[in-house]
């Protein structure tokens, strides 16, 4: 052999001499690496023999051999008789890599056949000279890989010209082989990704990466299971719930065993080609992919490797299924040979390397590959293993699942994150399971439990798993993907451990709860946002109902051992996620679990950066970053175009059945990267938007301001200072915020700036993926088809586009737009093919270099075209009808909601001097919400999106941050006082009438408490005073009420003044002085101002000097005849009241026509109401009322009074007029269609009823209900029902002041007969909807429904048409039922027939038709005042208003239905005037006149203030009553 080296080498110097070379490839095991000069890199072993290079002493010797192999086909076999030393002489590539955590390092793979407790040295040499070395530990038997760093763990100085490694056998290894398959002399790998363990265990040493971390959990397992059982004693309870958990281990595994075939586990196994040849093991490698990654810089790793081979993951599959087919089988051959099969293979994983102490090289994210099937494997054949296997199979379980972290109080590796939730969780337990002794097993379950608590508590800065609020974090951000995997591992065992001494504690468990439950607030149904997919932006990621199943199976945080029921809000969760084939969804609805209704709420996630709006059943989330939080995370195959995808983004998820991204509007194939919805971005081409980095990107800015705020968890805002990373483009800047109110998202931008001179910036409003049939809209009816439609323009005033996912856009100020509508082209997230589809497009276009540019449109979510289109109008009509932008430049935007009366400021600077709304100051940018409760009564919610992390340097560093608490002070302007407790919250008022607020808070969360403002204020500024009533003035139209606008104007700067009608109720007459001198400087200097601004012609400033001098006047007066003292008034204001007109002028009677502006002028009325008596024809003086209560109550009126006229009278008419016709000609509708009534489906041949016993759903034909004409009941029904009849027609007639000779009125009655199975079952809470065949009725009519339960008294219900002639009634009992239906007889005297005598009568019927009575909210109404006032309840009020979807906010101005009435068609046209006007009747006074509109005499005055200037109403009069 030393010859053949000899004559080698002499070759090889004669070829170097004569510049030629010999082919490397000639020589067996050499392949090239790829960037590297020496061929000799990579030496693995074939047939051909040993390689000349590669030579041993005289006391060893080489050979080739296929007993034990891993890489190739064959394997370097070195028997050692004595002191052995082998040397491979080749050059070494060492290049001294630097580069991340790339590091030049060795490779070898050696088998041991006899372990011993000595070091194996390898030593490297340069020209024979010593450059470094390490060592080999080898107590070890099998395969084992050894991969160690020259720079980091290698002794000496390891350089480029290093030409020989020398291998020394330890003296222990006498009479032994050693076996290797292969060397890698030196190749870039991750360092950090390098694997501590027995052999090397100063590898990687310092690392506190939990993968990693084996040998150190190792290490404190070993430390402390040999002392646990001695200095611990379990109580008998944890004895007792030790063996319960064990029971439900195995009891899980049972339900999940797969059920595989003898032939199926069979063929698996023989592919192993698996030889048990007297205990020594041979069969096909079994790699694990990331330790593949060692041939990443070889040319062709694939074929380097020439072997079959498969991964851990398939083995450990295959060993699964053997164990599942033996437990499963009956005794026999079969059974028998499957044992034997499992116990070959489990032998052959343990020799290929998967052994106690092993490092693989790297166990990079192993436990993915394991978590499924290893070691569940392993447990369920615990008891048939040798009492040696068994040692040997709990101890790898230990030492791959890192059982020894359990003990974390000692060991500093980052030992908790998502990954060991989901991989390693069930293998500790299973390894602690396994364990015979019952005190050992015990204690570690309690080390179980106490790092169980450590690990779902919540953590400092962005380390996870979870965070208070329910957020799971991965990565340093808010990771889904991650938290879904967590928590599938996760919640298993808490259920497991549930109700036992080993329970999670209650504050630990809530956490979990919260986020579990959180998983399907940012889904819809399954499908998650597609801004928060990390590095997987494809649109197909989902939430699991797994976790959600095992947390109701736990029962409710803190449960004690006792408690056996589910927790049935989790539970409830999970019906409506679940699939109905689901293990557990029959079983919760056997229990009386119902299906949850879709979330509906506001949710500020800051630790996502993220503001979530739900409603119905559609989805809003807005998106961002900052300096902590990161945009997206991007790897070199996944994610390579996201870079805008969280700047600012607002995506839908509203449709599809599933409700999914794809049919919500966002696909991958096409995607114009840089146009996610909602963001601001330089409109770049694909190829330059794709990410620049080595392996991985997560972007953040350079600003800590973006982040959520919610509003009473109803409504919300996000804002963001945008500033793009200096890796891209750092001149990009801009403002943005989002203000969510129901489905009202307005979205506003400012300080837009970039110097890109070339690709434009766009603002997205919307990018969808576009289906046939689907249609976009723009400013018209009229639908856009075409699919190459391009159209840019520049709009003006008011336009609205309503795109393909029916979702509403308004701008209400011109914009330059482009709207596009076809085929997209892009590159693929993941490897950038190309990629197509076809999508609907609109973004606004801000050009090239903006310098300052803005944006402001409204979104309005899941809504309909023309609710659009009318929205679009009423903001055309008065720019302030939905929204006011109150403020929007580089400080703040501010913006309040008419409807739900929110103002959202957010702040992106601290401002000495708001002065806008509630608001004087604040000291920190934050953001801030403020709700209008009433009666003086405000929620405040605020943040501090800041999270301050106090060692704000590197982002790594935030991993364990601490967010300090900060106190901002928010001063508001009055006085307030604190309701209820909040200790985040400190308040003091000021002498100068305005309080300051201090909020602590950290980690940007979101504190909300609610003030009271005192009635009694001193001062008020008068700078607020003129900023607060000129902003309110110059926005409001001519024909307002100007009564109200004061009104609003002193609610908007905060005075403790109140209106009512003209007088103002106050005590302290400092605010008169105040309003009355800035209201006279108003007059005075500032109304030619306002005007010129607006155009306005001078009639248009006449009138308005006009009704701002009535105002003054009225409140200057009403100040005095209170006993003001003048001396409070300034002399400018005294000057002006000696020149006030007091006289009082009768307005000139003008019958039923308007009252015109020149009806208005001065004067007024203090002091008790006004009200007229009954007066005969002529004018109705105001005087002759009789005295009323200065605030008189609203009177008691019922829906249907029955004392407004005489209604037997009316009863007894109806009877005898003839005008009332029975029927009884009508079927049940028994048919295959079905109809939706209320949100259900209803008809068809089947009633579906749940059965009172719970035993399931009973299934009823529909033709087994039977009909009959009343009259074949017994003559007391028969009475009854004329009577009944009779009586409800005539008040319906009274109530609308139908006259009977001229009502006709049509009854069918009936009597149902059902079977017992329907009458049984049926209740209230459990009702049926039956359809009649019932002619006369058409879709659209609004039914009356007369119904007699069994021992009740009539009811009047409602049925719906559903189609002509077919009524649909939901009944909770069968009885007589009766449809009324009341039609008016027209007398028309013609002479144009001639067929007619001029003195004959044609009678014609006009149905009569059901209208809306409408109530309109005044200032200080609440939902049950109207309900009670009206006669209802609140429930009956609410179902009349769907549209209000919380019941605790209503705004002044809105109109709620509080009944129906019935008018003729020939009326219905002037149903609008009806209801604005009332025209004055003899013998009416405004008491009276209040109480028929169901108002108070307070909002009648209200809405007339002209009639306080006059002596009388009259005859013809018309009174505004709504």
């Amino acid at each position: 052999m030393r010859h053949a080296k000899r004559i080698m080498s002499l070759i090889l110097l004669i070829c170097m001499v004569l510049n030629t070379s010999v082919l490397p490839s000639q020589a067996a095991g050499n392949v090239e690496v790829e960037g590297t000069s020496s061929l000799d890199n990579l030496i693995m072993f074939h047939d051909s023999g040993v390689q000349e290079y590669i030579t041993c002493n005289d006391e060893s010797e080489l050979s080739i051999s296929k007993k034990h192999v891993k890489y190739g086909d064959c394997s370097l076999q070195w028997y050692v008789a004595g002191d052995g030393v082998m040397e491979i002489a080749t050059k070494i590539p060492y290049k001294k890599t630097n580069s991340g955590n790339k590091m030049d390092t060795f490779i070898a793979y050696l088998y041991n056949e006899k372990a011993v407790d000595a070091e194996m040295e390898f030593s490297f040499y340069s020209k024979n000279v010593y450059a470094c070395k390490f060592d080999v530990n080898m107590n070890f038997t099998g395969w084992r890989a050894v991969w160690v760093t020259y720079q980091r763990d290698m002794e000496g100085n390891p350089n480029g010209n290093m030409d020989s490694l020398k291998i020394q056998a330890p003296e222990g290894l006498k009479n032994s082989n050693i076996y290797f398959s292969m060397f890698i002399m030196s190749t870039s790998t991750d360092g950090k990704k390098q694997t501590r363990n027995y052999l090397t265990p100063y590898v990687n040493a310092e690392t506190e990466n939990h993968w990693m971390s084996l040998y150190s959990f190792d290490q404190a397992y070993r430390n402390h299971i040999d002392s646990i059982a001695s200095e611990n004693s379990p109580s008998e309870n944890e004895i007792e719930d030790a063996e319960i958990i064990e029971e439900r281990y195995n009891n899980y595994l049972k339900e999940q065993m797969s059920t595989p075939t003898f032939e199926q586990v069979k063929n698996k196994y023989d592919a192993y080609g698996i030889i048990n040849d007297n205990g020594y093991i041979t069969g096909a490698t079994i790699s694990y992919s990331k330790a593949d990654t060692m041939f990443d810089e070889f040319s062709d790793k694939e074929e380097i490797i020439g072997l079959k081979k498969y991964d851990i993951t398939e083995a450990a599959q295959t060993l699964y299924n053997l164990a599942c087919f033996y437990l499963q089988a009956p005794d026999g051959v079969e059974k028998d040979e499957a044992k034997e099969m499992y116990m070959n293979l489990f032998l052959h994983i343990i020799d290929q390397e998967y052994d106690v102490g092993s490092g693989l090289g790297t166990v990079t994210h192993l436990g993915y590959s394991l978590q499924q099937h290893f070691y569940s494997a392993i447990y369920l054949m615990r008891n048939e293993f040798s009492a040696e296997n068994k040692k040997k199979a709990q101890e790898i379980v230990n030492w791959f699942a890192g059982t020894g972290r359990i003990f974390y109080n000692e060991i500093e590796a980052d030992s908790v994150n998502v990954d060991v939730l989901y991989t390693e969780l069930f293998g500790i337990l299973g390894g602690i399971l396994m364990i015979d002794d019952a005190i050992v097993k015990t204690m570690l379950l309690k080390e179980y439990q106490n790092w169980l608590t450590y690990a779902c508590d919540e953590k400092q800065g962005l380390s996870g798993p979870f965070k208070a609020d329910g957020s799971g974090m991965h990565h340093t951000t808010f990771y889904p993907a991650y938290t879904k995997t967590g928590l599938i591992g996760l919640t298993p065992i808490i259920y497991l451990i549930s109700r036992t001494e080993f329970a999670l504690p209650a504050t630990q468990h809530e956490i979990v709860k919260k986020a579990v439950l959180l998983t399907r607030i940012y889904s819809n149904e399954k499908d998650y946002l597609v801004s928060v997919s990390g590095r997987h932006p494809t649109g197909v990621q989902t939430m699991s109902p797994i976790p959600l199943k095992y947390m109701a199976l736990a029962g409710e945080p803190g449960a004690s051992r006792e408690s056996t029921g589910l927790d049935a809000e989790v539970a409830a969760a999970y019906l409506r996620v679940a699939s109905e084939t689901d293990d557990m969804v029959a079983e919760f609805k056997a229990l009386g679990i119902q299906e949850e209704d879709a979330p509906e709420g506001n949710w500020a996630l800051n630790f996502a950066c993220l503001g979530i709006q739900r409603r119905d059943e559609w989805l809003v989330g807005v998106r961002g970053y900052n300096k902590y939080i990161p945009a997206n995370e991007a790897y070199s195959n996944a994610n390579l175009y996201g870079r805008y995808m969280s700047n600012g983004s607002i995506m839908i998820l509203s449709k599809g059945d599933p409700i999914t991204n794809e049919a919500s509007g966002y696909s991958h194939d096409g995607w114009d990267w840089s146009c996610w919805p909602g963001t601001t971005s330089i409109h770049l081409p694909v190829e330059l938007v794709k990410s620049k980095f080595e392996t991985s990107e997560s972007l953040r800015s350079d600003e800590s301001y973006a982040g959520a705020l919610s509003c009473e968890n109803q409504n919300g805002m996000f804002a963001m200072k945008v500033h793009e990373s200096k890796k891209y483009n750092d001149s990009f800047r801009a403002n943005i915020s989002v203000f969510m109110f129901d489905n009202r998202i307005i979205c506003l931008g400012s300080d837009i700036v970039n110097t890109d001179a070339i690709y434009p910036t766009y603002t997205t409003l919307f990018q969808n993926h576009h289906e046939e049939n689907e249609m976009i809209y723009i400013n018209s009816e009229n639908a856009i088809t075409d699919m190459n439609y391009i159209n840019e323009t520049t709009t003006s005033g008011v336009s609205f586009l309503f795109d393909n996912k029916q979702n509403g856009y308004i701008l209400p100020k011109a914009t330059n737009l482009i709207v596009t509508q076809g085929t997209q082209n892009s590159l693929a997230q993941n490897d950038g093919t190309d990629t197509t589809g076809d999508f609907s497009k609109a973004v606004i276009n801000h050009g090239v270099n903006p310098s300052g540019s803005e944006y402001e449109y409204m979104l309005l979510v899941d809504t309909s075209l023309e609710e659009t289109k009318n929205t679009a109008l009423r903001i055309s009509e008065d720019s302030n009808a939905v929204y006011e932008v109150i403020q929007k430049d580089n400080k703040a935007h501010i913006v309040r909601d008419i409807e739900t009366d929110i103002t959202g400021y957010v702040f992106f600077e601290a401002n000495t001097a708001v002065n806008k709304g509630r608001i004087k100051s604040i000291d920190t940018p934050s953001m801030v919400m403020i709700s209008e409760k009433g009666e003086n009564e405000i929620v405040v919610s605020v943040c501090d999106p800041d999270f301050r992390f106090d060692n704000s340097g590197e982002e790594s560093d935030w991993k364990e941050a601490k967010s300090p608490e900060h106190t901002l002070e928010l001063v508001l302007l009055g006085s307030y006082q604190k309701e209820g407790e909040n200790d985040k919250v400190q308040l003091t008022e000021n002498e100068n009438g305005t309080t300051t607020l201090l909020v602590t808070s950290n980690n940007a969360e979101t504190v909300e408490f609610s003030l009271k403002e005192k009635s009694s204020q001193t001062t008020i500024p008068e700078e607020t005073l003129i900023a607060g009533y000129l902003t309110k003035i110059s926005s409001n139209k001519e024909e307002e009420d100007w009564v109200i606008t004061l009104n609003q104007v002193t609610e908007n700067v905060h005075c403790s003044v109140k209106f009512e009608g003209s007088v103002v109720l106050s005590e302290y007459n400092s605010i008169y002085r105040a309003i009355a001198d800035v209201m006279y400087q108003q007059l005075q200097d500032k109304t030619t101002e306002l005007f010129k601004n607006r155009s306005a012609d001078k009639l248009a400033i006449k009138k308005y000097e006009t009704k701002v001098q009535l105002l003054m006047n009225n409140v200057v007066k009403v100040a005095l005849n209170n006993g003001l003292n003048n001396s409070l008034y300034s002399e400018e204001t005294k000057k002006f009241l000696s020149t006030l007109d007091t006289t009082q002028k009768e307005p000139e009677e003008e019958p039923g026509g308007d009252v015109s502006e020149g009806d208005v002028s001065g004067g007024d009325v203090s002091g008790g109401d006004v009200s007229g008596g009954d007066v005969p024809g002529g004018d109705v003086p105001l005087g002759n009322e009789p005295d009323e209560p200065e605030e008189p109550e609203e009177p008691d009126i019922p829906l249907e009074p029955d004392s407004s006229e005489n209604l037997e009278t009316v009863t007894e008419e109806l009877k005898n007029s003839g005008n009332i016709i029975v029927n009884s000609e009508g079927s049940i509708v028994v048919e295959d269609t079905t109809y939706e009534v209320d949100g259900k489906i209803v008809g068809g041949q089947i009633i579906k009823l749940e059965a009172k016993d719970g035993s399931g759903t009973l299934e009823i034909p529909v033709n087994n209900i039977v009909i009959r004409p009343i009259s074949e009941a017994d003559a007391q029904i028969q009475e009854q029902v004329k009577e009944k009849a009779c009586k409800e027609a005539a008040r319906i007639m009274v109530n609308t002041g139908l006259d009977v000779s001229s009502t006709k009125v049509i009854v069918n009655a009936f009597d149902v007969v059902v079977p017992d199975t329907i009458k049984n079952n049926i209740s209230a809470e459990n009702t049926v909807t039956i359809i009649f065949n019932v002619a006369g009725y058409k879709k659209g009519d609004i039914v009356k429904v007369l119904h007699k339960p069994e021992d009740k008294e009539w009811e009047l219900l409602n049925g719906t048409v559903v189609e002509d002639n077919k009524v649909a009634v939901t009944l909770s009992s069968f009885s007589p039922i009766v449809f009324l239906k009341l039609s008016q007889i027209q007398n028309n005297n013609s002479s144009k027939n001639d067929n007619v005598s001029d003195t004959s009568v044609q009678e014609e019927e006009e149905e009569l038709v059901e209208v809306p009575r409408i109530y309109v909210v005044v200032r200080g109404d609440s939902l049950s005042r109207i309900a009670a006032s009206n006669g209802l309840t609140l429930r009956q009020l609410l179902m009349m208003n769907p549209q209000i979807k919380n019941p605790n906010r209503i705004y002044p101005g809105q109109q709620i239905v509080v009944g129906k009435v019935l008018s003729n068609t020939a009326s219905v046209h002037s149903a609008e005037e009806n209801a604005r006007y009332y025209q004055v009747k003899k013998g009416d006074s405004l008491y009276k006149i209040a109480v028929k509109n169901h108002l108070s005499l307070k909002e009648l005055c209200i809405r007339n203030p002209e009639i306080f200037r006059q002596k009388y109403i009259f005859a013809g009069q018309k009174i505004r009553v709504h």
